[in-house]
């Protein structure tokens, strides 16, 4: 006697073909709301995918590897132990970067970083973050301890304390608001007149900075409330340094190699806040998109990737800053002190992209 075989009520029901392509017709409904829903907000599937792309012409690192290379814009450096100027150690037990089995960086001892400096104009422009990388730099690299901070806003020279022949002209513009006393404009700081004619200032002297790091995000986070008008922030920016560029060469000189510095991955307690991760993330990637549409970036270093290992919590920040002096005090997170060595490291990196001529 053939056997019996018992169909479960839930499979029975999928033995109707009229079901079938009522479940299908239901999932396509959903997805084309969805769809119309990220439209309405600004967004675009390009958009969503843009930060989570590899990007070819990132600087990544590996801290636990004797042999380091920097892959950047096509161009790769291999560098043996020979070549490593200072101990690893100074990044007082560094052992968190670990997503390449390829990309590392080069540590500049004192003299080589002068070497590489001299004569040079490098031109900042982004949040506070830089005014931390820039005083690091000058302290830990350049032999400059006596620097303890630097304003949001300047114009220097610096003297190679060894050498005084040596000099490099480093420029910083703070772009969180026109006004350098206040916050929370970020790119929309560029609509204000008298903050473009500053800007341009430095790129219609006889000479111009050579290399420009810019970068933007923490203060845009706070600014703009979703990412169609922040899309629309980035356009403008984009143009506005689109139009510096392109009057630079209308002058016959050349364009300045141009760096976007990703903005950090905000740790601890601002995890939840308006510059989220998350947001951070995004919003670097559709203002990257723009800047590359505009022609103006030349090469990017992801120091959100550099950060995102240590912004659980706040032992190597402060929430928004990675490089704040040291200081024997109580910290954000209770404890007394901090590390700053991710900063320090990033200072390095800066010195690979800035001197790979």
């Amino acid at each position: 006697m053939p056997e019996k075989v018992v169909i479960s009520p839930q499979w029975a029901l999928w033995s109707i073909p009229m079901l079938h392509w009522r479940v299908g017709l239901l999932t396509a409904l959903v997805l084309v709301g969805m769809v119309v829903v990220w439209s309405i907000d600004g967004c675009t599937v390009k958009n969503i995918i843009q930060a989570w792309r590899y990007q070819q012409d990132y600087l990544a690192v590996r801290s636990h590897t004797p042999d380091f290379t920097l892959p950047l814009h096509n161009l790769t450096f291999t560098l043996d132990k020979k070549d490593h100027s200072s101990p690893v150690d100074v990044w007082s037990g560094s052992n968190g970067w670990v997503y390449s089995t390829h990309c590392s960086f080069k540590l500049y001892s004192a003299e080589s970083a002068w070497n590489c400096l001299k004569n040079r104009w490098i031109f900042f422009w982004g949040d506070s973050n830089h005014v931390d990388t820039i005083r690091n730099m000058l302290n830990f690299v350049l032999d400059l301890p006596e620097i303890h901070a630097v304003p949001r806003r300047f114009d220097m020279n610096f003297s190679n304390p060894k050498e005084p022949s040596q000099t490099v002209r480093i420029t910083s513009i703070f772009n969180g608001h026109w006004n350098e006393t206040q916050n929370y404009l970020g790119l929309d700081s560029l609509r204000d007149e008298g903050f473009q004619d500053l800007l341009r200032k430095y790129f219609s002297e006889d000479t111009i900075p050579d290399t420009v790091i810019m970068n933007s995000g923490l203060h845009d986070g706070v600014h703009w409330r979703n990412i169609r008008a922040f899309s629309a922030g980035a356009d403008y920016a984009a143009s506005f340094w689109g139009d510096v560029m392109k009057a630079v060469r209308q002058r016959g000189l050349a364009w300045p190699r141009v760096f976007y510095r990703t903005t950090v991955a905000t740790g601890g307690y601002a995890r939840s806040l308006a510059f989220n991760p998350n947001k951070m993330e995004v919003f670097n990637g559709v203002l990257l998109e723009k800047l590359k549409q505009a022609g103006v970036v030349s090469g990017v270093i992801d120091n959100f990737d550099m950060t995102f290992p240590w912004h659980f919590d706040n032992r190597c920040n402060d929430g928004v800053h990675y490089g704040r002096a040291p200081a024997k005090m109580k910290w954000r997170d209770g404890e007394i002190g901090h590390q700053y060595f991710v900063d320090l490291m990033l200072a390095h990196v800066l010195l690979n992209a800035l001197c790979a001529r």
